[in-house]
């Protein structure tokens, strides 16, 4: 599973280190790949949809405005990116980790104990 890091000046693979400054992340699916976009407190964003939107963007997966048109709207799929989004989870200035996004739900139980390690979580 493919895990990128979203940081305020750039997109890159994610590091182990990173989960220490972990706070929020998305697991979708594109080109039939199970992906995780992840974030911390201080990449500028505050919320699951605007992981997926920049990715999208940063990646070239399609024109800026079809990001901002998916910020618009609600649903997890952003077609213009080839993207279907499975659910969002993040981790609390306390430490702990909840398996949810206001937009996008939980993360399917099945997918959990991957994403958990993916990220350094388990």
């Amino acid at each position: 599973m493919q895990v990128t890091w979203l940081a305020a000046d750039g997109v890159r693979a994610y590091r182990p280190e990173d989960r220490d400054r972990l706070f929020k992340w998305v697991l979708f699916e594109r080109g039939g790949e199970l992906r995780i976009g992840a974030m911390s407190f201080d990449a500028g964003y505050l919320f699951h949809m605007e992981i997926v939107a920049q990715l999208a963007t940063r990646n070239g997966w399609c024109p800026p405005a079809a990001a901002e048109a998916f910020l618009k709207r609600n649903g997890n799929l952003f077609g213009e990116a080839g993207v279907r989004v499975l659910g969002g989870g993040v981790r609390l200035a306390d430490g702990r980790v909840v398996n949810s996004s206001f937009r996008f739900g939980e993360i399917p139980e099945a997918y959990l104990p991957r994403v958990r390690e993916a990220l350094g979580l388990a």
